[in-house]
């Protein structure tokens, strides 16, 4: 694995606010130096909660990032939410399931014939069985993320190496 190495480089940062992405998910901006290489540039995506730019290309100074939308699975209230296109989630789910039985004659206390306490003979038992609570399932298959086109009241906060 190769490093690259520029510590001799000037590490800058720029702010680009109340950016929207296009048709595509991307967003432009022209940075005011050239970046030393495409692996000096990290970004942050700020005003869209849960979304996040990714690297898409350079010439010179202008950068292009495309902005996608992460997503939960399950939301708060345990229900699927969010999913990208063609993820799936099975929510089959299950009460527990409670079951009890006993066996004997009951004894009293002492032998008394009255008046005295009521205990449960020796073999007396009980058992409780809690079922599945719930059952999911998943696919190993890659899915591509959707890109949020059109999105506005984004910042991108780009910090890059220049020479």
């Amino acid at each position: 694995m190769a490093n690259n190495d520029y510590s001799g480089a000037i590490l800058t940062m720029e702010s680009f606010t109340a950016q929207t992405t296009d048709g595509s998910g991307d967003i432009t901006v022209t940075l005011q130096n050239t970046p030393v290489a495409d692996d000096a540039i990290i970004v942050n995506l700020q005003g869209v909660a849960g979304a996040f730019a990714q690297f898409q290309s350079r010439t010179t100074t202008a950068v292009t990032f495309r902005v996608y939308q992460k997503y939960d699975k399950i939301s708060s209230g345990e229900s699927v939410t969010d999913l990208p296109t063609s993820v799936t989630a099975d929510t089959t789910t299950g009460g527990p399931t409670f079951t009890s039985s006993s066996s004997g004659t009951e004894t009293e206390h002492n032998g008394a014939q009255s008046g005295g306490a009521h205990y449960a003979p020796e073999n007396h038992t009980h058992t409780t069985q809690i079922g599945k609570i719930s059952d999911h399932s998943h696919t190993t298959t890659a899915t591509v993320l959707t890109a949020l086109a059109s999105t506005g009241s984004i910042t991108l906060v780009v910090s890059y190496a220049f020479n």
